[in-house]
């Protein structure tokens, strides 16, 4: 927390004392450029529905298999630098400094709008951890409201393809809740960061506050509906979809299509016995990416149990091989051990710490180098 006078940008307290909040300013011109990616996305959509099966169809049959593989692997790589780089916020671990880098760098791949518009280093752009938390609360519903509106206004110049522009907006939808659900899922679980001090606890993102009371009391209703609609809801909602569509799912036909195109990319890429385990993906990544801030916060207690659903996630991975592609279970098999032996190192630092045996300067930093090897052979 900063002190009257001071707001956080990039991680660091500085002099700011700016009276007016202007945080809507890159809020708007972020939507807007979102609409306009979207209107370009949906065009290309519709130029793609123009061209005819019989003049390119085997070759997009010989090139969907390809590049389903392709955006499979992506998928178990952005998942892994997902909860790979909330280490850092997640758990009070002294990670050296190269690691912190790293880890910096990555936490890109989790979209946190606020810790982006803050490093413009324009005061009046940073706002309150309220504001914050509400805005990225909305910001799902957000996009989906803004696919739709995009969706309406070419419909009405082009009803023709009213159809494949509304399977634009559930296609951005769908990507946006894959890119979106471990950060927001870290954002609600923030809500339950407290520290002790003294006899008494308090909200570690602003230690003004005292938790469970006053301010923190609305903060920690607001994360239990969130928990409802988007950490419970969205999985949830996936099972219900791909329940609905289950004959569908797998074989050959126009409505199997129709739902490949669809829904395929919450089911495509796993065996038809696994149909379910893009949900799996997603409870473990909201877990080890928020849900561990509710558990022990900042104690070796809240590590080991991290290393525990780590290890009991590796040895699922390794026994089911639930992906259709051999290299997608080799990829999320070697993430999953190097996730393990991150979070095995963090306990290792985290108990030596203020320790006669704790490590020097020159070995932390050997350390953190081998650390940043390990982490970036995954690629």
């Amino acid at each position: 927390m900063c002190k009257d006078g001071y707001k956080k940008m990039s991680g660091v307290c500085t002099a700011c004392e700016a009276k007016n909040d202007m945080s809507f300013i890159p809020w708007m011109i972020m939507y807007t450029g979102i609409f306009l990616l979207f209107v370009i996305y949906m065009l290309q959509l519709r130029a793609h529905a123009r061209k005819t099966i019989f003049t390119q169809g085997k070759m997009l049959q010989s090139q969907s298999g390809f590049m389903g593989e392709v955006v499979g692997t992506i998928r178990i790589l952005i998942g892994f630098l997902q909860v790979f780089s909330s280490f850092e916020s997640s758990m009070a671990i002294p990670w050296p400094q190269a690691l912190k880098d790293m880890m910096g760098i990555t936490n890109a791949i989790n979209i946190d709008l606020s810790d982006i518009f803050s490093t413009f280093k324009v005061c009046n752009f940073v706002t309150s951890f309220e504001n914050t938390f509400i805005t990225y609360m909305l910001l799902l519903p957000a996009i989906f409201f803004i696919a739709a509106i995009a969706a309406i206004v070419l419909s009405v110049f082009d009803r023709k393809f009213k159809t494949t522009y509304g399977n634009g907006v559930i296609k951005i939808s769908l990507t946006a809740m894959f890119l979106l659900y471990p950060s927001i899922g870290g954002k609600i679980f923030s809500v339950f960061q407290c520290h002790n001090v003294g006899d008494k606890r308090f909200f570690v993102p602003h230690m003004a506050y005292e938790c469970h009371k006053g301010e923190h009391l609305g903060l920690v209703t607001s994360s239990i509906v969130g928990i409802f609609m988007y950490v419970l809801g969205i999985p949830i909602f996936t099972v219900f979809i791909l329940r609905k569509n289950r004959k569908h799912l797998y074989g050959e036909g126009p409505e199997h299509d129709r739902v490949l195109r669809l829904y395929g990319s919450l089911y495509a890429q796993y065996k038809p016995e696994y149909w379910y385990w893009e949900v799996v993906e997603m409870l473990r990544k909201v877990f080890l990416c928020g849900g561990l801030i509710a558990i022990a916060s900042g104690t070796s207690f809240q590590i080991v149990i991290a290393l525990l659903v780590q290890f009991a996630y590796s040895l699922v991975i390794e026994r089911t091989m639930p992906y259709k592609a051999i290299q997608d279970d080799v990829v999320q098999f070697i993430g999953s051990i190097q996730l393990f032996l991150t979070l095995l190192a963090g306990l290792i630092l985290n108990l030596q710490a203020g320790t006669k045996n704790a490590m020097g300067p020159a070995e932390t930093r050997n350390f953190g180098s081998l650390l940043v090897a390990l982490n970036a052979s995954i690629f």
